[in-house]
């Protein structure tokens, strides 16, 4: 049993355990009496259970080496700082308690079958809060400590924790194409360790000619069929007996997680999203072996869809996604940095994908969500250029104050190229010039020109139109927009005037924007 000087501390809190000195954040595997143990021999992985007087004594020859000092009488500071230059670390417990009663203690702490049930609770504590498949794997090889990966039935690689390094060459390379080669199945299926596994979670090794590691084993099972396999690759640190148990565990809670998914074939399909958006995949050779294992995930156009699901419940999520499954269903959604994508393919049908859009708002506003769709693309290499264009998008449509629910990056284009943390005078100096006198004009005399002359440009000249979004007469608007065309000497009839006067007028609600503040 190993166990941290920190955890220690907590394991003995009710004996009012304190850490006197410094904390390295150690690993111990057991313990032993200070007065009995051999004291050429003793070692940093062991806590060593004492009185203040025999610490005294033997503190000498001691080098970080760890105490549980049992209090009999106040510690003398010149022992502490003594304690502190032999880079020691020493628990102390008040003399209230007695040292049987540490001793027991301590017996339960290092029992193999005690540190079962705390790991035990620890993985159920923790998996309550994960959100995703790839965060159970992360925590699963923080308990390892050891390489931790999910493949299907069909040897299809879904997910792998990344935080230790893979070291198997074999395994390297069967995770970064997404899938085991046919002859790697082939002769891992005749394995008597495998022929034999029990049809249950329960863990067994394998160890196969193509790779000599060991694999410590557990089948997933989900109502009552195999869908798939926890691995941990044995490369870093062997596993001791009670932890290899938790990988049951760990196969039964990631049945339990795909209960609440909406279909089963999507994680493999989400790896592949997350890589792409991470930018692990470069080339077109990469991204065809990784498409084998995810068939029908991109078409031939395709539309991606950032929803904001931050501060959203577990059970929320779900709804969520169970909906836009509903109005995509050949879409594909992962959660990434608490985002929700999905992923879609064009219906090719302008009526269907009407339908899907009011559908889409429908649920947007039910679960006050604002989502950002991109432009139509047919590259899956460009998922990550898009992604971070969707993300900017949002910062955008924050200073904008952007309300509505489904907002097209088509519509924020044009603030992207203004988005680049530019100083407001150069923003302004953008502008065309007559238009911001036109502005100011209206600042200084109270006077509608500047708005007026906005409204008509957006109903492309029109008269009619623009008196009737104006609530005006037509008259009443002849006259202004004869007043307007003096004020700014500008052929409003030009089509390159009309572009320089429409871009200034978004500059200056962009800039206008930006000075209030507030975002939705």
């Amino acid at each position: 049993m190993m166990i941290t000087v920190p955890q220690l501390v907590e394991e003995l809190a009710a004996f009012n355990a304190k850490l006197l000195t410094h904390d390295n954040n150690k690993t111990l595997t057991g313990f032993e009496n200070l007065s009995t143990c051999n004291q050429s021999s003793v070692s940093d992985k062991v806590v060593y259970l004492t009185d203040v007087f025999m610490l005294a004594k033997h503190l000498p020859d001691c080098f970080e080496v760890t105490f549980l000092v049992i209090t009999n009488e106040p510690v003398n500071p010149v022992l502490i700082r003594q304690v502190d230059d032999q880079n020691c670390d020493v628990i102390i417990c008040d003399s209230s308690h007695q040292g049987n009663d540490v001793h027991q203690r301590l017996n339960l702490i290092f029992d193999e079958t005690y540190a079962y049930l705390r790991l035990h609770k620890a993985l159920y504590d923790t998996i309550g809060h994960s959100q995703t498949l790839h965060e159970i794997l992360t925590y699963a090889e923080s308990i390892f400590l050891n390489p931790v990966l999910m493949i299907d039935s069909n040897f299809k690689v879904i997910d792998y924790a990344k935080n230790k390094k893979m070291s198997d060459p074999i395994w390297l390379e069967i995770c970064r194409r997404g899938y085991c080669s046919y002859e790697f199945v082939k002769e891992v299926i005749s394995y008597q360790s495998v022929l034999e596994a029990p049809e249950s979670e329960v863990p067994f090794t394998v160890v196969c000619h193509k790779s000599q590691t060991r694999k410590r084993v557990s089948k997933i099972i989900f109502e009552g069929k195999l869908y798939g396999f926890m691995i941990v690759l044995e490369t870093d640190t062997p596993i001791p007996n009670y932890k290899e148990v938790l990988l049951s565990d760990i196969s039964k809670v990631v049945s339990n997680y795909l209960r609440g998914k909406v279909t089963l074939h999507l994680d493999v399909e989400e790896k592949l999203i997350i890589d792409l958006i991470e930018g692990h995949i470069k080339t077109k050779e990469e991204l065809a072996e990784r498409k084998k294992a995810s068939k029908h995930l991109f078409g031939k156009t395709n539309r991606l869809l950032l929803i904001k699901s931050k501060g959203k419940s577990r059970a929320t999520r779900e709804t969520i996604e169970r909906a836009l499954y509903q109005i995509f269903p050949r879409g594909r959604q992962v959660i990434y940095q608490e985002h929700l994508l999905v992923l879609t393919t064009s219906f090719g049908e302008e009526m269907e994908e009407a339908v899907a859009r009011e559908r889409l708002i429908d649920t947007l506003k039910e679960h006050n969500l604002i989502a950002i769709a991109s432009e139509v693309f047919e590259a899956p290499l460009a998922l990550k250029e898009l992604y971070e264009q969707l993300l900017e998008s949002f910062v955008i449509a924050e200073r904008l104050k952007n309300t509505d629910r489904l907002i097209g990056f088509q519509a924020l284009k044009f603030y992207h190229l203004i988005n680049a943390d530019l100083a407001e005078k150069t923003m302004l100096g953008l502008c065309q010039t007559e238009l911001l006198k036109l502005r100011q004009r209206d600042q200084n005399e109270h006077t509608d020109y500047y708005h007026s002359l906005h409204v008509f440009l957006q109903h492309n000249g029109s008269i009619a139109r623009t008196a009737d979004a104006l609530y005006i007469h037509r008259n009443t608007l002849q006259n202004r927009m004869k007043k307007i065309r003096q004020l700014l000497n500008l052929d409003l009839e030009d089509g390159e005037t009309v572009f320089q006067l429409m871009y200034s007028f978004k500059v200056l609600q962009f800039v206008k924007d930006a000075n209030e503040g507030d975002s939705f």
